[in-house]
């Protein structure tokens, strides 16, 4: 994607980079991440996103991939470019500790192939380098120190430099009991590579020897006896022989390396993008972010999206967005008050799609859709440009001419108070043609404004529309909503007389505004009260469409088990009737031959006959309901209470039907209709059974929901404690709690009750049309 402008920094995006990358193990993924790059095939993009996924899960499940430090070994390969070159220890060291990451990760995406696949594919390139590794290890300890064992030089050098060192040792020791008087303490140490003894000023003569220096006082002299001269030479000697095989090893050590250049810094890449994709992944899970659909309608359905910098600082207050764009309209022209959320709306549009092309995860709702842009831009801010002697709205104007002389197909703008900074009128026409021009097929733009002149454009042209940031005009505050169809007010004179401006000013500066712009902002208004209204009846109708919803699922599961369990009873009825009747006929036969044995006239005969063909029929009928003993259509009448004995619901009746074959009963406020055949009339209405209040329970089985508005939290937790119990043990996946929108007090008290339930395993507010935020989805 083309970026024009200063766009990704005038986004801030660099700031949320900066904010995901500091959870990189390595300076160079932190690098990568901070140069996040936009990835414009749907394929490469898809691939991306599923690898953060898959990041995601495996640290949710086993803590995340095993990855520690590693240093960027490029500049050990540097060092050791020239043939005769070698790295020191410390560095082999550091080599090591990269092959031992390779190694583990290696190994781990052995035993996780199948969960992670996309993964799989750019790991199983490691080249884990298993010689070159052990090769490290058995030559240099881990303090850094080269093994004796590292060659036979070395150990042979080391062995003689401990035996000559003993043998100073003991020549200095021996010379110290001796000597004791004239030495400043019993000790042996070390002086220009030489082993010495510490001599008193006045006794320096006393211990023929070579003075190596004195103390800072000049009262201890450190003298090498002559007897042990010979020895320290010796072992100087030795001691350059062992830097010279070390240099020697670690030449040898190094030329190995040199020759794994190649599958080294391949290594190097693999890991920096693993690296890079799981600080993605724990990015994901910190912002519960999500890996969005991606179009090629060049549409945006954003559902619930989070400014991303506005969600580490706020946290569960950030107010989300949710917003349509490209398949109405392709221009939305924003109005609203000052400091309502216009250009905070701009933001996060151009944030969510500038982290998810770059292949992050992103804080909006699962059924979220973005398209993939080729090409990106955003004038937002006042910003002079000094260098070229521009004034606001100069440089304003300009960076808009550069966006349409340049624009693409395929295109994203987003222009923050559009024809601002000079003469209103002039600024409003020119903002207009400007707006204009931008408004073709393949460009999708997203403006605001406080130019009343931009609503009416808004309003007649075509693929544009009106948009408002909400606002509460019970406290004159704004509540940051974005609200698709409806021009927005800037609202100045009801804040100012909020803010205690005189009335007789407002009134002189509505007469100056003219009867017109009056009409036109109250009827804004008026359209605003009257669309926030509609929204909440269009809420609590979503509410009640779903509770019935669920009874009418409910219903319908329990009338196909009554139909089940009907024909599986009536299929055993059916069995036991044709054994009653192989018995039956097994005596039948008996009484005739007892018959004809005893010579029965052939009256008594037919007459048996008879008996048996009549019990036979009544045998063989099928088994089946009956209506009530005794009960006729003209017993019944309206309001009566009956029970169907299909459905075992028990109501009160509200129509019998011409035919007199059926009635209508009103159960529990659902509506049925029952046959004659299947009505139990009761003496008396039945008693309820005992629930939970706000629950509902029909035949014993849970409703998927309960409504605790009105409640305080108190009395609300202790009711849904109870009704989660229940439904644990019923058949739902997943309820809904009705807690409202009102203060918001309730539902913050429920949502910390949940998250310390761990009964449950995720809740979520409710989308457009599952109730919004006045109800929370649990899934259990």
């Amino acid at each position: 994607m083309k970026i024009l402008l200063d766009t990704a920094h005038t986004l801030e995006f660099d700031k949320v980079l900066d904010l995901i990358s500091t959870k990189c193990v390595s300076d160079l993924g932190m690098l990568r991440l901070k140069n996040s790059q936009t990835i414009n095939a749907i394929d490469l993009l898809e691939k991306a996103l599923c690898e953060v996924s898959e990041a995601k899960d495996i640290y949710v499940s086993q803590g995340g991939i095993p990855l520690w430090a590693f240093d960027d070994i490029r500049i050990a390969l540097g060092q050791i470019e020239p043939m005769e070159s070698y790295l020191e220890a410390e560095d082999c060291q550091k080599v090591q500790n990269f092959l031992e990451v390779c190694a583990s990760l290696e190994l781990f995406f052995k035993k996780n192939s199948e969960s992670c696949p996309e993964l799989n594919k750019s790991v199983r390139h490691i080249e884990p380098l298993t010689n070159l590794l052990k090769s490290i290890q058995n030559t240099i300890d881990p303090s850094g120190n080269i093994y004796d064992n590292a060659s036979q030089d070395l150990k042979y050098i080391r062995s003689k430099i401990n035996t000559v060192s003993n043998q100073i040792h003991t020549k200095l020791e021996r010379i110290i009991r001796k000597n004791s008087d004239h030495l400043q303490e019993d000790y042996i140490t070390l002086r220009e590579g030489r082993l010495v003894i510490p001599v008193r000023e006045y006794s320096v003569n006393k211990i023929p020897g070579i003075v190596h220096g004195q103390s800072a006082t000049g009262q201890t002299h450190y003298v090498e006896p002559m007897s042990v001269v010979p020895f320290n030479n010796e072992i100087s000697e030795l001691y350059n022989q062992e830097k010279r095989e070390v240099i020697r090893i670690l030449k040898r050590l190094s030329a190995t390396i040199r020759d794994h250049r190649s599958e080294l810094l391949k290594n190097l890449d693999i890991l920096v993008h693993l690296d890079a994709v799981q600080a993605k992944a724990q990015y994901s899970i910190a912002s519960n972010g999500v890996a969005p659909k991606v179009n090629t309608d060049f549409v945006w359905d954003i559902r619930r999206g989070y400014h991303p910098l506005l969600l580490k600082k706020l946290g569960e207050e950030t107010v989300p967005l949710s917003v349509q764009l490209g398949k109405d309209y392709r221009m939305v022209i924003i109005t609203g008050p000052n400091a309502g959320g216009k250009t905070v709306a701009l933001k996060t549009v151009g944030l969510l799609q500038l982290l998810f092309q770059c292949g992050f995860h992103i804080p909006v709702e699962e059924e979220s859709s973005f398209p993939v842009c080729q090409q990106m831009a955003a004038v937002i801010g006042d910003e002079q440009s000094i260098e070229n002697d521009l004034s606001t709205f100069s440089s304003h104007i300009t960076k808009i001419n550069d966006i349409i002389d340049h624009r693409a197909h395929r295109s994203l703008v987003l222009i923050d108070e559009v024809g601002s900074g000079t003469d209103p009128a002039e600024g409003s026409a020119l903002a207009i043609a400007l707006l204009e021009e931008l408004n073709s097929p393949g460009v999708v733009t997203l403006a605001t404004t406080h130019l009343g002149d931009l609503k009416a454009f808004a309003h007649r042209q075509d693929q544009v529309t009106n948009a408002a940031m909400q606002f509460d005009f019970n406290h004159l505050s704004p509540l940051f909503k974005l609200e698709i169809g409806v021009p927005g007010s800037s609202y100045a004179f009801d804040i100012s007389q909020r803010l205690g401006v005189k009335e007789r000013i407002l009134n002189r500066a509505r007469d100056l505004m003219g009867r017109s712009h009056n009409e036109m902002e109250s009827m804004i208004n008026d359209l605003t009260v009257k669309r926030q209204a509609y929204d909440e009846k269009s809420n609590t109708l979503s509410i009640r469409e779903s509770e019935l919803e669920g009874l009418k699922a409910l219903y319908q599961t329990r009338a196909d088990d009554l139909k089940k369990n009907r024909k599986k009873y009536e299929t055993s009825a059916l069995e036991e009737s044709r054994q009653i009747l192989d018995g039956v006929n097994r005596t039948i036969d008996n009484v005739i031959r007892e018959i004809k044995e005893s010579q029965a006239g052939s009256d008594s005969v037919k007459r048996g006959k008879e008996a048996i063909r009549t019990l036979k029929k009544q045998v063989q009928k099928p088994v089946g309901r009956e209506a009530q003993g005794g009960l006729t259509m003209s017993q019944l009448a309206v309001g009566q209470m009956v029970r169907s004995q299909r459905f075992e619901l028990t109501g009160k009746i509200t129509k019998i039907s011409k035919a007199k074959t059926q009635v209508e009963i009103d159960a529990k406020g659902v509506k049925i209709t029952i046959p004659f055949s299947d009505i139990l009339l009761l003496d008396a209405p039945e008693k309820p059974q005992n629930q939970e209040s706000g629950s509902f329970q029909a035949g014993g089985s849970v409703m998927n929901e309960i409504d605790l508005r009105g409640k305080i939290s108190e009395d609300a937790l202790v009711e849904l404690d109870q009704y989660l119990d229940q439904a644990l043990n019923s058949e739902w996946q997943e309820v809904r709690i009705i807690h409202g929108k009102g203060t918001g007090v309730l539902r913050s008290q429920i949502h910390s009750y949940l998250k310390k339930n761990k009964k449950i395993k995720s809740y979520r507010l409710g989308s457009y049309g599952e109730g919004d935020t006045g109800v929370t989805i649990i899934t259990i």
